[in-house]
């Protein structure tokens, strides 16, 4: 039973996560822990003398607040996690600069598939996700039911060696933040004696030299049994110019109900920020440099803009996203990323039953200028799972884009999900803008 209401947990962690669009953690002791400490003020509580003694903070979002990862670039290159028949995985890198994709080991004489091969990962249950910075790659380790674990290597896989070994009932979420001398995620702790259940989310920063932790900030749940701590959960959305940024959602009886609060952690404070707090379907916010972008249901006119990180003050960008609608609800536009000066919109735009009944689904793209208030549409898509999808961006590098440039289905011959296969390309920001299909494709590994 008690098995059981820990898979529940889990899986209702899940469902909260899909609702928003990662030395030994026993031997060391937390240097601070911050529990609840909450302030509705949108300043910093500390000085800018005292943030740059305390932390650097120039962090990077290396790895998005996810399920589905494809990978992680730096300005080199992309890497992602390829998994084997067996179980196993690889790590692949893509050089831009020659186009091409290899396996990530440089002896000719390997097979790839043995422990001594920088590339290789042996077969493990849970997910594997890589990031990258421009110094290291991180392979980080998440399962409930395995070992989970944060290994740093060289850009070449050599030198791979675990920094982070979480203990028992513990495993990072998606999302992962990293400077030059550290790396900063969300771990969640889950455990139950006969009477109650506690959920522990912590966000974790660890010395990449030295595998020094200590906790940013702890939130602890507690439960008596009858209901599921996981009606309540903390993600890490990703960082804006002046520090990390989370979010906590509550679910309620109803969908409706679901209410989203958007925190901010400035950089070496000791306390989490109120942003904003909403209910699901009237709003939604993602984190960028300048601060926290909204899009708001305002009676079918939807206002966008943002709150800027520095002031706290809000920024109309436009007050009705004219032509970015769709027909069916409002949870049905997304806000997909930011490249640039431009905020990129991914809409569900028709829905119906094709001739071999599957239902077939299309959505549209579009962009909008965070500056000049521009909205223009976005024509480059693909067609696969009975879906058209808008070219999907995995890396952006100078002003060059890596994206899914094409997929191709074809049928399982054992009778299962049809097979995608994915063609990478490199194209330039202004042709991806202006819906021009100009694609470098990258040779890739199958």
């Amino acid at each position: 039973m008690r098995k059981e209401r820990l898979i529940i947990i889990c899986m209702l962690a899940l469902f909260l996560l899909s609702a928003c669009s990662p030395n030994n953690a026993d031997a060391l002791q937390p240097d601070s822990v911050y529990q609840n400490n909450i302030s509705e003020s949108v300043g910093t509580s500390d000085s800018a003398e005292n943030l740059e003694k305390e932390i650097d903070n120039s962090y990077n979002m290396i790895l998005p607040c996810e399920e589905n990862v494809y990978g992680s670039g730096n300005d080199s290159g992309f890497y992602r996690i390829r998994k084997n028949s067996d179980g196993s995985r690889n790590i692949l890198f893509t050089d831009y600069a020659t186009a091409q994709e290899v396996i990530l080991c440089s002896n000719p004489n390997c097979t790839h598939n043995v422990e001594n091969c920088t590339s290789y990962i042996p077969a493990t249950n849970g997910q594997i996700w890589v990031a990258a910075t421009d110094e290291n790659i991180f392979v980080i380790y998440s399962s409930w039911y395995g070992e989970s674990k944060i290994e740093i290597a060289d850009l070449d896989g050599t030198n791979r060696n675990v920094i982070y070994t979480f203990k028992s009932g513990c495993s990072p979420r998606p999302g992962l933040a990293a400077s030059k001398e550290s790396i900063v995620f969300l771990e969640e702790e889950l455990s139950e004696n006969d009477s109650a259940t506690t959920q522990a989310q912590s966000l974790v920063e660890v010395n990449t030299s030295t595998g020094e932790q200590r906790v940013l900030y702890n939130n602890i749940i507690h439960s008596d049994g009858s209901t599921s701590v996981a009606t309540e959960s903390d993600f890490f959305l990703g960082i804006d110019a002046s520090g990390f940024i989370l979010k906590k959602i509550i679910a309620g009886d109803l969908p409706e109900n679901q209410t989203h609060t958007v925190y901010r952690l400035p950089y070496g404070s000791q306390k989490l920020e109120k942003i904003i707090s909403y209910n699901y379907g009237e709003m939604q916010t993602a984190p960028f440099h300048d601060g926290i972008a909204y899009l708001k249901d305002n009676n079918a006119e939807y206002e966008f803009g943002y709150i800027d990180s520095k002031t706290g003050e809000t920024h109309i960008v436009c007050s009705d996203l004219k032509g970015i609608t769709s027909p069916y609800s409002f949870s049905d536009i997304f806000i997909r990323r930011f490249l640039g000066d431009w905020a990129i919109f991914n809409v569900m735009q028709d829905m119906r039953i094709a001739e071999n009944n599957d239902i077939e689904l299309t959505y549209g793209c579009y962009a909008v200028n965070m500056i000049t208030s521009e909205i223009k549409e976005l024509k480059l898509s693909n067609h696969y799972n009975a879906t058209y999808i808008p070219v999907e961006v995995y890396a952006q590098f100078d002003n060059r884009l890596l994206v899914a440039a094409d997929v191709t289905e074809s049928k399982n011959p054992d009778g299962g999900m049809n097979i995608l296969k994915t063609s990478l390309g490199i194209i330039s920001m202004e042709d991806y803008l202006s819906s021009v299909d100009k694609y470098t494709f990258i040779a890739m590994q199958q």
